[in-house]
């Protein structure tokens, strides 16, 4: 897996002329602590995985790529790959999510998105996601 961290130095801002700029993105928060580095890593490196739900059960062909695991300091963001025509059941999380169509499309709310669509969900709203007749391919990143 090729996974680029790179560490923001303290007196990073003032090598660029910008010292207020770089010292706020050093101190920014996120529920897992302050943000002090960058985080790049390409989907194509990582093996897909098989979705199993909360019991254990195997979903029909969904599969994900755990993008960010074991990463302290990034939020959690997966790669997702739904077949053609499944349906979430309806849910809900206790983070809110976004979500970026790569291929195909998903139905949100009665609404067709297709490649190029960012979604939002907040936290603690019910919804299920249907793929297209193509299926769907899209990142899922979670918020607070």
């Amino acid at each position: 897996m090729s996974v680029q961290v790179t560490t923001f130095a303290p007196d990073a801002g003032q090598a660029l002329g910008q010292p207020d700029r770089a010292r706020k993105s050093d101190t920014t928060r996120t529920r897992m602590g302050p943000v002090t580095r960058t985080f790049r890593v390409n989907e194509r490196d990582i093996d897909w995985v098989a979705f199993k739900d909360g019991g254990g059960t195997i979903a029909d062909g969904v599969r994900f790529k755990a993008l960010t695991r074991g990463e302290e300091g990034v939020p959690p963001m997966q790669f997702v790959s739904y077949p053609p025509g499944h349906s979430d059941p309806p849910h809900e999380h206790e983070t809110g999510e976004v979500m970026v169509v790569v291929s195909g499309s998903v139905n949100l709310d009665g609404v067709e998105s297709g490649p190029g669509s960012v979604l939002f969900v907040a936290k603690e709203t019910t919804y299920a996601l249907v793929a297209g007749d193509e299926g769907a391919v899209f990142y899922r990143i979670v918020t607070d």
